[in-house]
């Protein structure tokens, strides 16, 4: 105060409001196969003029279903995992619940998941005989990270002939056989159907088939050779039976007096 005026004193309210944020969100890998783990991660950051790393608890949601809350670390980022069992997309959401320095916010964006891209084992002999069984063992393999095994069908053929059909077991094996195979060398088509969460795919397996194995029985008409009395030899050919019956030409050698052959 002075002689002329009084003493006195103001006061004014000033408040300080919390700094508003902007949340980044992110997923990987995107896209991501069926049955892989997908990291969602969030990163907090305060608005300019704000400043101040914020802190608190960010809640990750996946088609509006709690994934779990996760706490800021030192650099305001936060993460949540989940696996991806369902093929197409899926919005996810990280809600910052807000700090007394730090107001909470949201963020909100599309993942997507695709079918796996399975690839096809197959196992078995390079050749077989005409007529007998060969048996390949086949084994469809998910990408690497997926935890879902593939079901489903697979088949074997020869261009557009099917030779055999069987349904993959719990760890995406099945044995496919065939006798159906002519004789020659064969690009054997494995295919296998796909399903809900992976895709269709093929391979090519080459194999050769030889001729069949064969048995030949002599017998003569009569038990007693008689000399100067003509004697029929008969020869029998047989071989697997679904090789089909022998046809061709026997040749008789060593035997006496052989006048004549069919």
């Amino acid at each position: 105060g002075s002689a002329e005026v009084a003493a006195g004193d103001s006061t004014r309210a000033h408040q300080v409001d919390a700094t508003a944020t902007t949340i980044w969100l992110g997923t990987t890998p995107n896209p991501a196969s069926i049955g892989q783990t997908v990291t969602v991660t969030a990163n907090v950051a305060a608005v300019a003029p704000g400043a101040g790393t914020p802190q608190g608890t960010v809640g990750f949601y996946r088609a509006g279903a709690l994934l779990e809350r996760s706490t800021l670390n030192g650099s305001g980022m936060a993460s949540a995992s989940f696996s991806a069992s369902v093929v197409g997309d899926v919005e996810l959401r990280a809600v910052y619940e807000g700090s007394p320095a730090h107001r909470s916010g949201e963020a909100t964006r599309t993942h997507a998941t695709k079918a796996g891209l399975a690839t096809i084992e197959v196992d078995g002999p390079a050749s077989s005989s005409l007529g007998t069984d060969a048996t390949f063992t086949v084994r469809v393999i998910t990408p690497d990270g997926s935890l879902l095994v593939p079901s489903g069908g697979v088949g074997l053929w020869r261009g557009s002939q099917p030779l055999a059909f069987a349904t993959l077991d719990i760890t995406g094996r099945a044995t496919l056989t065939t006798d159906l195979l002519p004789v020659g060398v064969h690009d054997l088509t494995v295919v296998y159907a796909g399903d809900g969460s992976h895709e269709s795919i093929s391979t090519i397996y080459a194999h050769t088939v030889t001729p069949a194995a064969s048995v030949v029985t002599v017998t003569a008409a009569t038990a007693t050779i008689v000399a100067g009395v003509a004697t029929t030899y008969t020869a029998t050919v047989t071989g697997p039976a679904s090789a089909g019956a022998a046809t061709g030409t026997v040749t008789f050698s060593g035997l006496p007096a052989v006048a004549d052959q069919t």
